[in-house]
């Protein structure tokens, strides 16, 4: 019986751990992947069509895994998921990955800008420097798979 059991362990885990890799569900193909810093380039208004973007992930939620930041070529946006299906761990931190999803553009308030900022601890010079509106972009992900 030992020896049954120890291989179907040993398969079981190596499954396990391989599926950690993907948080959420892709529907497009891997080969479709384009570059997050070309996808928002070529950003169009009002586009509800889904994209498979790749980058490198800088940062994840330090609480929870709720949101992670994507990074590509210098351009960087913050990704959440949708309807807060899935969460994402702190190891995809520096990993290139693929999300799937919709880019959206915002504009964010110098008081919006000013709360963040002082949220995340920074000195009062780097808060009193906002003194505009800022453009930047979100992407609101259905799925996450790390390469």
């Amino acid at each position: 019986m030992k020896k049954i059991i120890l291989p179907f362990s040993l398969v079981l885990s190596f499954s396990m751990a391989h599926a950690a890799e993907n948080f959420g569900k892709l529907t497009l193909a891997e080969s479709s992947a384009r570059p997050l810093k070309s996808v928002v380039a070529e950003y169009k208004e009002g586009s509800a069509t889904p994209v498979l973007v790749k980058g490198t992930v800088k940062k994840v939620c330090e609480k929870e895994g709720c949101w992670m930041t994507l990074e590509d070529g210098g351009e960087q946006v913050r990704v959440f998921f949708k309807n807060h299906s899935f969460v994402v761990t702190n190891k995809l931190k520096d990993k290139t990955a693929l999300a799937e999803g919709l880019l959206t553009k915002k504009v964010r308030s110098v008081s919006d800008q000013k709360h963040l900022l002082k949220d995340a601890g920074e000195s009062a010079q780097a808060i009193d420097a906002v003194k505009a509106d800022k453009i930047f972009y979100e992407f609101e992900a259905t799925g996450i798979k790390a390469l």
